[in-house]
Order: structure tokens, then sequence, then C-alpha cells
């Protein structure tokens, strides 16, 4: 069922081809680089805000799991079963549309992809249909059985996408038909495909295939064990196995380099969507034995040596986006965003107020994240943001508490005129304190923090600011 909230009619007229390097959805652009070299303004300090969905969509409870933005709007694809795919305005606050992926289960796989005219999603669950949505008004325009999409997701190339499923498919996006496919083996764990100007590559039973973009013809094939994500330059692709990362000459399949982990570090595996790569640098993200909990590595692109590591501090580190010269990546344990240096390692910035869920993108000059809510949302950071004071400007002392009434999380906006030690206070109207959050440290600013009300009775409630020797409070009422 379809629900069409608005009848204004989005503008779109995005600019160049979706196919370069400046494509906003740094996922799954044609080279998967998922870098932006040129950020503009974006820098600390940065302002934080984190949007909760409005009704109806709230009343759905599921969490976003891929986010596209194109043009001040967020598409996003929401979990458990069934998924949904929500078009959301992000200037005015609004839901323009939302629609379920009929049969879908479990979390969503599959980024999605906007085209001028179209949003298109799929889900992981075989029998499951990819959806191409008008992007106005959320109708159905084409849908296709292409399956499962579990943790790989189609690119979109000019007027075509390539997506590789129970085949490797090239379907022109406008209306879904198939210019030509082959049979691929299913591979446990898949990643999407990668291309340049001539070529598409991606992984088949354990083996490296490339093939002509235009025909579908088998250029050629390298034998590998288990390669999985997929990164390509004019010139050479980068794969990411088991162990380590190759790259190989994209005319022949030649080995050009290769870099292994050392056997005695007790990996899980590299992630599969884990690579990310600048003109220098090739990024990638390792998880350590069964914990999954992550560790980076940055190799020379031209030869595969070890430019720096960052070992696991005991957490888990998703797939990076680079943003000028940081990388970010979701963390959790704590959770969060976790900002790093380039060209060493060494981590700049760390925002642990809210509780993401996979890799962030950036787009209008801003990082939005996917982020665990009750109504399902996503954390905008950047500069100017609206809504949002400048945090490095004084401002006068306030606590804001929302939603109210609260069901499983509190959110907790403040702003500090003067440096202090924070802490957040929960009572009950018998004076008797029921949770505490110290915030530490902090200077003058806006601030956001989260408090899960789950174990909380239903009832009212006093929240408590206290910063240094000022004290704000408010009413909370919890269902």
């Amino acid at each position: 069922m379809k629900y069409v909230l608005t009848l204004a009619i989005l503008c779109v007229l995005l600019s160049d081809s979706f196919a370069q390097a400046s494509w906003p959805m740094v996922s799954f652009n044609r080279e998967r680089t998922s870098w932006i070299a040129d950020p503009g303004a974006f820098a600390q300090p940065f302002q934080t805000k984190t949007v909760a969905f409005p009704e109806p969509v709230a009343s759905l409870r599921q969490d976003v799991e891929h986010i596209a933005v194109v043009d001040g709007v967020v598409y996003c694809t929401l979990s458990e079963e069934p998924n949904y795919i929500v078009a959301y305005d992000y200037e005015t606050e609004r839901i323009l549309w939302y629609d379920s992926l009929p049969g879908s289960q479990a979390s969503n796989g599959m980024c999605p992809i906007v085209t001028d005219d179209l949003v298109i999603a799929g889900a992981q669950t075989r029998g499951v249909l990819t959806t191409a949505f008008d992007r106005a008004t959320g109708d159905v325009r084409w849908a296709r059985d292409i399956y499962p999409l579990y943790a790989r997701s189609p690119v979109l190339d000019g007027d075509r996408i390539f997506a590789r499923s129970d085949s490797i498919y090239c379907l022109d996006a406008a209306t879904g038909n198939t210019i030509w496919s082959y049979p691929s083996a299913f591979t446990s764990q898949p990643g999407s495909p990668a291309l340049n100007s001539k070529y598409v590559f991606y992984d088949e039973n354990d083996s490296l295939w490339c093939r002509d973009k235009l025909t579908g013809e088998l250029k050629w094939i390298v034998g590998e064990t288990n390669f999985q994500g997929l990164s390509a330059s004019e010139t050479v692709v980068y794969c990411s196995t088991r162990r380590g990362v190759g790259a190989f000459d994209a005319e022949t399949g030649s080995e050009l380099w290769r870099h292994e982990i050392p056997e005695n570090t007790d990996v899980a595996y590299v992630l599969g969507n884990g690579l990310a790569r600048t003109d220098d640098l090739l990024v990638y993200i390792v998880w350590i034995n069964s914990q999954r909990i992550g560790a980076m590595r940055a190799l020379d692109l031209s030869d595969g040596s070890l430019v720096w590591e960052r070992d696991s501090d005991g957490t888990y580190i998703g797939p990076p986006t680079i943003v000028g010269d940081v990388i970010y990546s979701t963390t959790i344990f704590p959770t969060g965003l976790l900002g790093i240096d380039l060209a060493t390692g060494d981590s700049v910035y760390e925002n642990d107020s809210f509780q993401a869920m996979s890799q962030p993108v950036f787009a209008d000059g801003k990082l939005f994240v996917p982020t665990n809510l009750p109504e399902g949302g996503f954390t905008v950071i950047g500069n100017d943001i609206v809504g949002v004071d400048d945090p490095s400007a004084a401002s006068a002392f306030s606590l804001e508490v929302y939603p109210q009434p609260a069901r499983f999380n509190l959110m907790i906006g403040y702003s500090l005129e003067r440096s202090g030690l924070v802490a957040l206070e929960l009572y009950d109207l018998t004076g008797k304190v029921v949770t505490t959050q110290a915030q530490g440290y902090q200077i003058p600013g806006a601030y956001t923090a989260q408090l899960a009300t789950s174990a909380i009775s239903p009832g009212v409630y006093i929240a408590r600011l206290t910063a240094g020797k000022q004290t704000a409070i408010q009413r909370v009422v919890i269902r």
C-alpha cells in the first residue's frame, strides 16, 4: 500500500552525471571511491541535529538502514518486516511519501538509487522485487525480480543500472528492462559491482570477473579466495579478500600488488563494503575475531605498502566515508561517529550523542548518518544547521527534552553559556534519582544527549541539567 502525503512536485534538476565522484551518495557512486575531495566549508566545530520522523512513519517503529540525499530530500530504506522506503524533505521537515517493499523481511541490504525521476530500492529476501518509485509521487514505475540483494547495492551509471544478484544485470534505469544479463553464482559475502568508463567488475564464485559495460562480453577472470569489496579506477581495480587487499590491471586482470594481513592476526574478515579510496590512499576496515571489533588500515595506492594502521580499541567500525582529509565511520561500543585523520590515522572527532546505524553520506555540505530512533530517523552533522545554534559561540543556559511523551529514549538538547562539568539527572516526583548521566567537562555551546527510558516506569518525572553552579529543570512524561 502506498501513502502519498503531499501534492507538491519535487523540483529536481540534478547537475552532472550520477556516475561522477561528486555524486552525493558516496557509498555507491560508479567508482565507489567513498571520497569527497573538496567538502567546502565543512569543518569543526560541528553542530549536531537528530531528526526523528513524524507520523505516520514514526508509528512504523523501524530503524533507518541506508540513506541517499539529493536536493534536500533524504531517501531512506527502513528495516524490519516489511521494509519501507521513505522520502523526507529535510528543509520543510515533512514526509513526502513512503511505501512498503512487499514480502521483505529482516534488514534492508540495498542503498536507494536516485535518478532524475526515480528512486529505486530493494531488499535482501528472495522473492522481493527491486522496485522503482516515482521520485515526486511515490507511484511504482517498474519492478523486477532481482534478488537477493543482501550486502550489495546496484550501481547507477548514466542511464543504466548494474546489479549483482543471481545474475549480473545491466538494466535500463528508466524502464527496468534488461539490456544484458549473465547467470552468476551466489557468493556468501558478495560486494556491490564497481565500474569504470569501459568495464563492470564483480565477484563470483571466489573469483573476480570483468565484463564490457556496453555488451556484457567477458574480458577476464581472476581466481581468488572470496573477493568482496571492489573499487575501480580507469586503470586499476582494487579488491578486498578475506585477509587483505589486492590491485589488478583493469584491462588484463594481471595482479599489480597484494597486501596481506599477518597470519597471527585474529581476523574475522575484511569488511566487504569497507573500502574507500582517494587519489593516493586506499582505506579498508578489518573486523577482528568473532566479536567483529574494528581496525582500520591505509595503504599506498601505488604499491600496496602500509601507510598507517589503527589497531582495534574495542570499537566496531563501519564502512568509511572520506570527507576532505578526515575519514568518518560509525561506531558501536561506544555508539556514534568517529573522525580519523586521513594522513596519520589519529582520532580528530568523536560524537557519541546518538546511536549510529550505518555508513554516513555527505551531501549539501553536511554528513547524514542513519540513526537508531524509535520513530526512525537520522542525524545531521555540519555547520549552519537550521534550528541549531553555533556551538563555538556563547549561548544562554537552557534545557529542552523531547519527544513528549517519551517511550524508548529521551533526546536532551541543552546549551551552555560557560564551561564546566555537566550532568543530566532524572528524578521522580518524590525527589528520588532515577538515573544519572555524566557528560564530562564541556565548553560553551549547544549539545544533544540521549537517555534510554525503556526500563523506566511510565509516569511524570523531572529532568535536571547541572553545569557547574547552574541548574535547569524540565517536566518529562514517560509512557
